[in-house]
């Protein structure tokens, strides 16, 4: 029989809708997160996931190099997380190839999320008093997914840089590609990427311009012109996840990079230092990561995480003989730094349980590092020849030489082991629905290594390095949910950031302490001159010359890390479905940053025009008036550095509806410090070492307004828009003598006088910032592949209003030179100094940054 059946009734109708809540009503921290959409659409020039950082408020980079400066604090005092477990460099202060230029470390295509806490990052957060960045990869399904592409940029492409020279030899190819699936559906996934980039970066060698009259030999002109560095680093990384059982799970993660960089020192566009000044680098780094998570019961959670990693780095000069320095021209010659390598390791065990109680969730847990380090690094170790003048050097009148020579054998190398442990408890307690209160406690340790040869005139300064055992961080905070409808939240946190101490602070006290490294300075006993014969370097001690007047590089035995207290408020209010605007403002207050000062100094005199001159001494102390007469300089790094800051920002976000998706901060803010150095090796900035108070004034990290946009816009016809565009204004710089006219045998704290006045530190601005790129995607489906198949054919323009974005060296000064005579005026600059660059801006990006030239970029990705 043929029966039908039909539906005789609806017993129930289930309606959903899309009312999903876009605030998160019991987060303390603030916090930006970008989605995988973002990261893998929006125009990133270099594929480096610590750009995408800039995209948050509070955060710049630093004048000329990529650290993150993130709510005024220095760019080695941030941290950065891998799946939670650390990706920082225990030698050099902050990410991983943090000084490597346009070099890259890590696959951006293994990319899924970034999340950046910039305040009140919870207890289990440390060993930062600045931000937290923590990268979340991609992993395998059930379903096999990946991609390949391939990227374009070259000279055709390119324009002009911000100083009108040439681009013709910029060229870079990008390729790589990911997988990820299953190897035991259910059970078992894996997921695999690889990158490599083959980059030409273009600059420009050109000399400071001379008048008239001076007449510059062929030879040297020949050294001007279009040049360009390269590097190639491969990178990859490879995870695998295994549901053991129904209560456990173990991840596996490796990471491997490798670089090779020619003429790599320095990513301005424009260069007074003759290609023979550079560099070139090898780099490798590999890294393993294991984690089991343990559900031991529905409220008990552990999560064990370990890792071993290292990082070699070796940096040699393009040409092996000194440096010559020519004020108010450039540079000549080879690197006066001579062979460095980094090698640095990390051994990593991490543990935190998270348990739900009733109205509380408990986190506690460890941290153990251990940091073995090598690392060799003198300064001037290949020689240094220095001029007053193009003229001198034509007429071969020197006016100092220094170089560093071994004694003891050991010069330049560190050996070491700093060990950073923590540990830390949190309790989130939810005391009503519309009022989460969290408070936590965080410990950290220190424990540094300690010379083996410390120099018995100076066993205090030179034989110990202290610990910081005492980095006790308390951290509370609350948001309440105003209205109790999670449409306005009020967030509040305050508490104590400590941030680690790199080891390259250390190696000096290892090597500089005055009896392992000999330095041969005309200006301590010009005998010296007697033994050169120029270009060349000495190759031992001269006899004769006086060497008992080395400097000792120590460490205060009060030494501390550098601790910041923190207060931030902030009121988030949902927009609409989609849309939420925050307002929020941040005091970051820091106390015990370093400096480094010259302790065996009489009190200076203060002049007429404020200017602070140390004591007359005799020829034989270098005309410098010491407590101590038998010794140099006494260097000692301290941490008495102040700096405050306070911002006001504004930010909208929107996630992706109706095709759009975008985030739009602004932030004002001021930041003020005594001490503005990052990783400062040998300088000693201090006007006047008994009066730190009189370098007080703004930070060259100081920007009043800063704001940024980022979006992705989903067009029909499988079209995606996206774009980011920053602007922000001018930081400020400093104007320096060049030479020393404090008589503190010290050239870097000297300040120049106008008018009658010296010029207080930091007393200029430089122009404002601006970055608008864009990015085109066509999306074309390829069904007979596969219902995900479709190639992505993309066009990006980098920079578009072409804006120059000039600044001064990473160290944000400029040089004067002497006074001129009589008042006249410098012809070039139009002040009264002998520099003819003086005040002028000589370096801007290079293609690899934000706001380097103008530039597309071509691309195509096969995504299944």
């Amino acid at each position: 029989m043929n029966i039908g059946l039909q539906v005789a009734s609806v017993n129930a109708t289930v309606t959903v809708e899309a009312n999903a809540q876009i605030i998160d009503q019991n987060a303390i921290s603030n916090s930006v997160t970008l989605n995988s959409n973002s990261v893998e659409n929006l125009p990133i020039r270099g594929r480096n996931f610590q750009e995408f950082a800039l995209l948050a408020p509070n955060v710049m980079q630093e004048q000329d190099r990529f650290g993150m400066v993130v709510n005024g604090q220095r760019s080695s005092n941030s941290n950065v997380s891998l799946d939670g477990t650390d990706f920082n460099d225990s030698l050099q202060g902050g990410q991983r190839g943090n000084n490597d230029g346009a070099a890259y470390w890590f696959p951006q295509s293994a990319v899924r999320e970034f999340q950046f806490v910039r305040t009140g990052a919870s207890a289990e957060v440390g060993r930062t008093n600045a931000g937290f960045l923590n990268v979340v990869t991609k992993s395998g399904t059930n379903t096999y997914h990946g991609e390949a592409f391939y990227q374009n940029r070259n000279g055709s492409l390119t324009s002009p840089d911000a100083f009108n020279n040439p681009s013709t030899n910029n060229s870079q190819h990008q390729f790589g590609g990911s997988i990820g699936g299953p190897i035991l559906k259910d059970k078992l996934f894996f997921f695999a990427s690889v990158e490599k980039n083959k980059v030409q970066i273009p600059y420009m060698v050109k000399f400071t311009p001379q008048v008239a009259s001076i007449v510059i030999p062929q030879s040297i002109l020949e050294q001007q012109g279009d040049f360009y560095n390269t590097n190639n680093p491969l990178v990859s990384f490879g995870r695998a996840d295994y549901i053991l059982n129904s209560k456990n799970t173990l991840n596996l993660q490796y990471t491997y990079s490798v670089l090779n960089g020619g003429n790599f020192k320095g990513p301005s566009s424009q260069t007074t230092s003759a290609s023979s000044n550079n560099k070139y680098l090898d780099r490798s780094s590999q890294g393993i990561k294991a984690a089991v998570t343990t559900v031991f019961a529905s409220t008990l959670l552990n999560e064990m995480r370990g890792q071993f990693a290292y990082d070699n780095r070796n940096e040699d000069s393009v040409v092996q003989m000194p440096q010559i320095d020519i004020t108010g021209f450039g540079t000549l010659g080879g690197n006066s730094d001579g062979h460095i390598f980094y090698y640095a390791k990390r051994y990593e065990i991490l543990d935190n349980v998270s348990w739900n109680r009733g109205a509380h969730t408990l986190k506690f847990g460890v941290d153990l590092n251990w940091n073995p380090q090598q690392q060799a690094r003198e300064t001037n170790g290949g020689g240094d020849y220095s001029f007053n003048s193009i003229g001198d050097y034509l007429a071969g009148k020197i006016n100092q030489y220094q170089q560093a020579i071994a004694a003891n054998g050991g010069q330049g190398v560190y050996r070491g082991m700093q060990q950073d442990h923590a540990a830390f408890i949190q309790d989130t307690i939810q005391l009503r629905r519309d009022f989460t209160l969290t408070m936590g406690l965080r410990w950290e340790g220190e424990i540094e290594p300690q010379p083996k040869r410390p120099n018995p005139r100076f066993p205090v300064l030179t034989g110990q390095i202290p610990n910081d055992l005492t980095m006790w961080q308390p951290r509370l905070g609350f948001a309440y949910n105003v209205a109790g409808n999670t449409k306005s939240v009020i967030r509040a946190s305050a508490g104590l950031f400590d941030a680690r101490t790199p080891a390259y602070l250390l190696q000096r006290v290892f090597t500089d302490n005055g009896i392992d490294t000999t330095i041969i300075d005309t200006s301590v006993d010009p005998n010296a001159f007697n033994y050169l014969h120029f270009p060349n370097a000495l190759t031992s001690v001269p006899a004769g010359v006086s060497q008992p007047i080395n400097s000792v590089y120590a460490l205060d035995p009060a030494f501390k890390n550098p601790r910041s207290g923190q207060v931030a408020v902030s009121f988030e209010q949902q927009l609409d479905q989609q849309t939420t605007a925050t307002i929020s403002f941040v005091r970051n207050s820091t106390w015990g940053l370093q400096r480094r000062i010259d302790t065996n100094l009489y009190p200076p005199t203060i002049d007429a025009a404020g200017n602070a001159v140390y004591p007359v001494g005799p020829k034989s102390t270098a005309g410098v008036l010491r407590p101590d007469p038998t010794v140099g300089q006494i260097n000692v790094n301290q941490s008495t550095a102040h700096s405050d800051y306070n911002s006001l920002s504004i930010s909208v976000q929107r996630r992706m509806s109706r095709r759009l998706q975008f985030q739009a901060h602004y932030t004002y803010s001021t930041t003020r410090d005594d001490d503005s150095n990052e990783r400062d090796f040998n300088r000693q900035t201090a006007f006047d070492t008994y009066n730190l108070s009189l370098d007080a004034t703004y930070s060259k990290q100081d920007i009043r307004h800063n704001g940024n946009l980022n979006a992705v816009y989903s067009l029909p016809w499988g079209v995606t828009a996206t774009g980011i565009f920053m602007a922000r204004t001018g930081q400020p710089w400093k104007a320096v003598v060049g030479s020393d006219t404090q008589n503190d045998s010290n050239t870097v704290n000297d300040l120049p006088v106008f008018n009658g006045h010296v010029i207080p530190r930091n007393s200029f601005r430089l122009p404002g910032f601006l970055d608008f790129d864009a990015r085109l995607l066509k999306s074309i489906k390829l069904p007979k592949l596969g219902e995900r198949a479709r190639l992505n054919l993309s066009a990006e323009a980098y920079n578009i209003t072409r804006s120059t974005n000039k600044n001064l060296s990473s160290n944000g000064e400029s040089k004067s030179g002497k006074a001129l005579a009589n008042g006249a005026l410098n012809p070039f600059t139009g002040w009264p100094f002998a520099t003819n660059s003086f005040s002028i801006p000589t370096n801007a990006p290079a293609t690899d940054r934000f706001g380097g030239p103008r530039q597309v970029q071509l691309g195509a990705r096969f995504v299944f």
